[in-house]
């Protein structure tokens, strides 16, 4: 599938989580305000630093200048009739309820509050743009990764990547509403089972909803995407620069998008409720579709012990496998196609020497089939999408399930 640049950028082919590292410091292009403002960069940098060093618990504090106050003082200035003429009814609503702080740049945490008491979903600090799997998978759990920086104050009603006033002018509203905590949970659960080229298709879909998405209202064109709601130039002027065409998940999947520039094409939803049920099916869809692919490629992207159990059955040896003893936090993924199948939580030492497990991460994660091979009668579960073995489960295990999810760790892949 061919990628925009931006896409490219930050498209992740990997299963796994991106880890976060000093590689996430700011990286400006030579295009950004703030490209030659050596001041700028070291201050983007200690903000950045803050999330890179965050692991868990309350969300540092950042200590806005009284110039990044005043920028954001200034975007709100410029933003807040536009919301008004602009913006959907859902995010106006929740935008009353969270009630930003527009004098001073609001802490994290503190929005974290409403949040939780709201739709239970949190900010977590982010010191940059990362993966489109590690971002969208972590709304699956509640989670959405924020930035903190605030953009160069000469451009005020401009930024070329996400900042703290996209984040909390654009995202943070939302999670106060039923229906975006929705939407937002099932492009996390989307991003954390399909295969890398279903991926693209997911961040496109999300693209074109959750940051650039209109919908009608009462007659009129009304912007419910934080890409939209966070920027002066594109709400202002959307409905005169951009192309704008009828709402459908399949159309804009095969849409590559481009957050350099104003936003050429937008796709418009009849209103805000059906966009969120049709994308939510396209999505169900999405996590359903069965992979394919010949004997030579399963051949040519699994190791040859992951070929033997996957493809061709195999088993392997009892307390020989990679992850049998392993109880680490973290997600189990098929080693075949990335899809989410167990978590640890639901882990346990059966005492057998394979990866046990008591039920599946989710009811569609696994399918199973009578199994008479070796004169024995038992239940073989595989991957539902793939179709590739993982073991067997037996009627033996903890309560309250009873089961035993009896797993070669040549079939999995650990996400922590």
């Amino acid at each position: 599938m061919k990628l925009s640049p931006a896409e490219a950028r930050i498209h992740e082919e990997s299963a796994a989580p991106h880890p976060w590292g000093e590689g996430d410091l700011v990286r400006l292009d030579p295009d950004h305000p703030g490209f030659r403002d050596a001041a700028y960069r070291r201050r983007r940098n200690a903000i950045a630093r803050i999330a890179l060093e965050y692991r868990d618990g309350p969300v540092p504090v950042v200590a806005y200048t009284p110039q990044e106050h005043e920028t954001w003082r200034t975007v709100w200035a410029s933003l807040a009739p536009l919301h008004e003429a602009c913006a959907s009814a859902g995010y106006l609503d929740a935008a009353r309820a969270l009630r930003l702080d527009r004098e001073q740049v609001p802490q994290l945490e503190d929005v974290n509050a409403a949040l939780i008491r709201a739709t239970g979903f949190v900010m977590k600090p982010v010191a940059g743009l990362v993966g489109d799997r590690t971002f969208l998978g972590y709304l699956s759990h509640s989670t959405f990764l924020a930035t903190q920086y605030m953009r160069h104050p000469s451009r005020p009603l401009y930024t070329p990547e996400p900042d703290v006033v996209h984040e909390l002018v654009g995202h943070a509203a939302t999670f106060c509403h039923p229906g975006f905590a929705k939407l937002n949970r099932a492009f996390g659960e989307a991003a954390e089972r399909v295969d890398a080229e279903t991926l693209v298709k997911v961040a496109r879909l999300y693209w074109y909803t959750l940051e650039f998405g209109v919908c009608r209202e009462n007659g009129g064109l009304k912007a419910y995407g934080a890409g939209l709601l966070s920027s002066f130039g594109e709400l202002g002027g959307f409905e005169q620069r951009a192309e704008l065409r009828p709402f459908d998940p399949a159309a804009i999947a095969e849409t590559p998008y481009d957050p350099t520039d104003y936003q050429r094409v937008l796709f418009v939803a009849p209103s805000f409720a059906e966009a969120t049920e049709r994308t939510c099916a396209w999505l169900d869809g999405a996590m359903d579709d069965e992979i394919e692919k010949s004997d030579e490629q399963w051949r040519r992207e699994l190791t040859p012990e992951q070929y033997r159990v996957l493809r061709e059955k195999a088993t392997e040896r009892a307390f020989t496998g990679a992850l049998w003893d392993d109880h680490e936090p973290g997600r189990y993924l098929c080693a075949g196609c990335g899809a989410e199948l167990f978590r640890a939580e639901e882990k346990f030492e059966s005492g057998s020497g394979w990866p046990s497990f008591s039920r599946p991460a989710h009811p569609r994660a696994v399918a199973s089939e009578r199994d008479i091979s070796h004169g024995m009668e038992r239940v073989e579960v595989h991957c539902r999408r793939c179709g590739g073995h993982l073991g067997h489960v037996f009627q033996d295990g903890p309560a309250p399930t009873g089961e035993r999810y009896c797993i070669n760790s040549a079939s999995l892949k650990k996400a922590r």
